[in-house]
């Protein structure tokens, strides 16, 4: 099976099976998300494959309403709101490649049509949404918490 013009998401895959895994699936051509909520560990492994050519969608942007991202959202997801948007241009790398996500996945597509408007090269929706994610990966979510920075 070929893995190329693929994405497949891997949670935990910072480390162990997870960070092999995502290894492999990068060398066989896949674009490789990375879930990890621990951000040094995330890091790690970007820096660990990148120096194999192998590269991650490590920035996970949550572009739903602020009370939805804190109720529950995807591990390490970052909330984008408009009112953050000039802030996370202005700080972002541009070759920073970055998954973006809503509810259903429509309004994430938007999104990443914008931002490759501004001239980020790696720009990927997550098709489905959250609802997918929390329907895929239930032991994936994050709940609760306060700590909205934009």
């Amino acid at each position: 099976m070929s893995y190329a013009d693929q994405t497949i998401a891997i949670t935990g895959g910072a480390s162990g099976i997870g960070l092999a895994l995502a290894r492999q699936l990068g060398r066989e051509g896949a674009q490789v998300i990375i879930g990890e909520p621990d951000a040094d560990r995330l890091k790690a492994a970007q820096d660990t494959l990148s120096a194999e050519n192998i590269h991650i969608l490590t920035h996970v942007l949550d572009v739903r309403d602020p009370d939805s991202h804190r109720q529950a959202r995807i591990p390490g997801a970052l909330p984008l709101s408009q009112a953050g948007l000039e802030a996370f241009l202005a700080a972002t790398d541009r070759a920073q490649p970055l998954v973006v996500y809503c509810y259903h996945g429509h309004s994430s597509q938007s999104a990443s049509d914008f931002l490759n408007d501004q001239g980020f090269q790696s720009v990927v929706s997550l098709d489905g949404g959250f609802e997918y994610w929390r329907q895929a990966y239930p032991d994936q979510v994050e709940t609760g918490g306060d700590d909205l920075a934009g």
